[in-house]
């Protein structure tokens, strides 16, 4: 099972990083989800664009963007 210890690992290449969490189900399984922040706002982008270019080479794909709040994508939806 991937775990907070295995989105470290993933996102270590690219800096130093303050938190990482894959977000569980009550009985503690995945969601499919989790968050990396990063020391550094620059390596959080250089991550972003990697795994940007790299989601078109996963089959099925991999999602990745900078956090944003609920009220962030609820706005982004209403446009």
């Amino acid at each position: 099972m991937f775990d907070d210890g295995d989105l470290v690992e993933l996102f270590k290449p690219f800096g130093e990083i303050l938190s990482a969490t894959v977000m569980k189900h009550q009985d503690g399984t995945s969601r499919g989800f989790g968050f990396v922040c990063f020391v550094n706002w620059q390596d959080s982008k250089k991550a972003l664009e990697h795994y940007k270019k790299l989601s078109d080479e996963i089959q099925g794909g991999i999602y990745i963007s900078e956090f944003k709040s609920k009220d962030q994508r609820q706005q982004e939806v209403a446009k």
